[in-house]
């Protein structure tokens, strides 16, 4: 998605918290998302995690948030690419 947005354009990801958990990861919900010491964090719930501000850092920056819709936990995530990239 970064790679089509326009320099300085946005990216917003918007996820239930820990989805994966909640559906057994199976289908389309393999991944957990949340937010730890104001990065938004994406895990399998095993082996992998990845720290999406660290793993955008010099490409886009990132802003994160907790809400509830639908009487669940979510997180939005706002990736702003860089002017350069």
């Amino acid at each position: 998605m970064l790679t089509l947005v326009k320099p300085a354009g946005y990216v917003y990801l918007v996820h239930f918290t820990n989805e994966a958990v909640a559906a057994g990861y199976s289908g389309l919900h393999q991944w957990n998302f949340s937010i730890k010491r104001g990065d938004m964090i994406l895990s399998d719930g095993r082996k992998q995690r990845h720290a999406l501000g660290q793993e955008f850092e010099g490409v886009a920056a990132l802003e994160c948030e907790s809400l509830r819709w639908f009487g669940r936990a979510g997180v939005i995530g706002r990736l702003k690419k860089s002017q350069t990239s």
